[in-house]
Parts: C-alpha cells; structure tokens; sequence
C-alpha cells in the first residue's frame, strides 16, 4: 500500500482488540469496548478506516485511468474476504458442534446449530439449504459478519473510488441516497434459516464505507479546511451529550433509559448499528472532525507519531488474520465460559481467572498472527497539512 499511514494502523489495531472483547462477552471483567461510551463501536471506525485505506491503496488506478485493473484489484480482494469468512463459518461450526458433541445442550450453541445449522435431532450432516445459506452468506451465525460485509462493499466499491478519484464528495450521493432510503424503508436482509435481520447489512453500512473513501480522496486531493472553533465546539459538543446520555442519563432517567432498550429499532429517532440511523453517522463525523482538526491534541498526537513497530500498529497492519484468531478465540473462550455459568452459577473467583486467562490467549494469538511483519518502508506519519473535506473547495 503506498503512502501507508501508521496512525490508521495504530487505530485499527485498537478497534482490533477492542471487537475480541466486545464478542468474548465478558461478565466479571470491564469490557474494553468502545460501545459503552456512545452510540458508535468499533465496527463503524473500523469500516471507515476501510474506506480511507482503499482510496489510499488502490485509488490510483482510478487517476490514471485503469478501470480493468480497478476492478480486478477490489475484486480479488473480495474473493478473498469471501474465502476467510467461510473458513471461519466452518470453524464456527466446528468449534460450536465439538462443544455440542461433548456437552450436550449445555454448550452455548448447542440450539443454534440443532435449528438453524445441522439437521434436527443431531450433529450428523448439513442439509442442502444450510450449505447454500452459508457460502451465499444469508446466515446469522458467529462473529464474522463484518467480513460478509466488507466482501459486498469491494464488490460494489470500484464506481465509488472511481467518483471519488473525479471529486472527493462525488460518492458521497449516491450512497447517501442509499442509506436513507434502506434506513427510512427498512431494507435489511434476513436470515433465511431464522428470520432474525442479518447484522452489518450492506446497504445502510454503504455510507459509513463511502465517507471514508471520500476522506481518504479529500487528503490526496490536498483539500484543506481551517479547523472552525464553531465546528469544533459543536462536534464536541455533541460527543459530550452523547457521552453523559450513554454514560449517566440512561441511569437515572426513565425515559432515557426507555429510548435507550429501543433505539436499535428506530432509524431517524433512534441510534440503530442495523440501519446506521444519523444519530450514530453524527457521531462518527464528529469524532472524524475532531481527529482531524485538533491534530496537537495529546492523545491524538500520540497516535499521529505512533512508530510502525508499536504493538497496535502491528496489530493493525495485519488485520484480517489478526481478525480472524480473535473470531476463533473469542468462539472457543464463550463456549468455556457458558460452561462455568450454569444455572446455579459458580464461583465468581472462578470465572473471574477464566475470563482473565481466556483474554491472555486471545491477546497471544493476535500477536502471534501479527508476527513475521516488518514496518513498511513507505509507512509515514500523519500528513503535516491535515487536510479535511471542505463543501467550499
């Protein structure tokens, strides 16, 4: 990837690690998630930093005027995000029906796969719709559905970038129109097996990928917008709101704790991660904004001259398999959990060292499938400009 930026590494090797934890489910252990602080997780950065890398990495071949290899460059990456994710459906099912096997409806999954995966009554074969619901990803089984949903924005990425490559904002209407229309009519795809709305849907998650895409265009473009102290006060503002309704007024208020058991299933007045309502794109560019306008700040300076040899960098720079041994972990450490929370419960003492173990390995093997990568000679910090889009430019 040229020009590659250690910032974006660092911060996607943080959302990295926090997505482990949020799908380990810990109960006696905090939770390092991003979640707990607003309407946003780290799948919406995640999926941004994915629109920023790809303008960066493959954005070229849409200045210089190279459709055919546009293409082909975006689709085989989704060929291969494609081939990953279901290896990782297999190693659900694997993991899950091992379980099943040895511990009988005790084990986390053991409906799951009776109703939706394996043939009723036991674990002895996969019928033919189940095949077809996996490898046409119409299934709601795991934790890679992010991996289902970057495969569909490659495939629909290369008229994006190549807009974008035209003017920075160009994708941004016609994926603007899309998301408020899947939004507003409720267009969410269901699992064909179960019925319940496949997560991470493509269509309204669209724009969350284009504004990066468009931000990652603004920078090579040297577009440039002299941070506002009106702007910066409202996007902090806002986060500060959204902060203390999350944190404290869903506590101590009724109503808002009301809204709050909600507010996945609204879209305009809501906070739903299924339609992407604006209340959580608010928030999103808002945080974007700040990063990029407060660039002195000084946890965001550190994270602009981060080294490319830092832990999260490396992390980052390897995403997939890094992704990927988090899924395994995460599925194995929920099934031995499940286990030592039986009806009764157990020991809190107990859990507590399980939870604190199963972290530990979980952390190794991200490491361990980070390991071997060497920084990039072309790895830089933050552009000194900081440019950002501006409508004005």
């Amino acid at each position: 990837m040229q020009d590659r930026l250690n910032s974006i590494d660092a911060i996607r090797g943080i959302c990295l690690v926090s997505i482990f934890t949020a799908h380990l489910g810990l109960h006696d252990l905090p939770s390092l998630t991003i979640a707990g602080i607003g309407f946003i997780d780290s799948a919406d950065i995640f999926v941004l930093l994915s629109g920023i890398s790809v303008f960066f990495a493959y954005g070229s071949f849409a200045t210089e005027r190279k459709p055919k290899q546009l293409v082909a460059v975006l689709w085989r990456r989704a060929l291969k995000l494609y081939l990953v994710n279901v290896a990782l459906l297999l190693a659900t099912i694997s993991v899950s029906a091992g379980f099943a096997t040895a511990f009988g409806s005790q084990a986390l999954h053991a409906e799951l796969l009776r109703g939706e995966v394996l043939e009723v009554g036991g674990f002895d074969g996969l019928t033919l719709r189940t095949v077809w619901s996996l490898v046409a990803f119409e299934h709601r089984i795991g934790y890679s559905a992010i991996l289902r949903l970057y495969t569909g924005l490659m495939l629909l990425a290369p008229p994006l970038v190549w807009l974008a490559a035209r003017r920075w904002w160009l994708p941004l209407l016609p994926a603007t129109c899309v998301w408020l229309v899947a939004g507003h009519l409720g267009l969410i795809v269901s699992c064909r097996l179960s019925g319940e709305p496949l997560t991470l849907p493509i269509l309204p998650w669209l724009v969350v990928f284009v504004l990066g895409l468009s931000l990652g265009a603004a920078i090579r473009q040297g577009v440039r917008l002299p941070a506002s102290r009106l702007a910066v006060g409202l996007a902090l503002l806002y986060l500060t709101g959204v902060l203390i309704l999350s944190v404290v007024l869903v506590r101590f208020v009724p109503e808002v704790a009301a809204w709050t058991d909600r507010r996945h299933d609204l879209f305009w007045l809501g906070a739903s991660k299924l339609y992407q309502s604006p209340l959580r794109i608010a928030q999103l560019v808002a945080l974007a904004y700040l990063v990029l306008a407060l660039p002195q700040a000084p946890l965001l300076r550190l994270i602009r001259m981060v080294r490319p040899d830092s832990l999260f960098c490396r992390l980052g720079r390897r995403s997939l398999p890094v992704f990927a041994a988090g899924i395994v972990c995460a599925l194995f450490g929920n099934e031995v959990l499940h286990l030592l929370r039986p009806e009764g419960g157990t020991a809190t003492g107990l859990r507590l060292v399980a939870e604190a173990a199963l972290l530990g390995l979980g952390f190794l093997a991200m490491l361990a499938a980070a390991e071997g990568v060497r920084p990039r000679r072309l790895a830089t910090p933050w552009p000194a400009q900081h440019p950002i889009p501006s409508a004005g430019s």
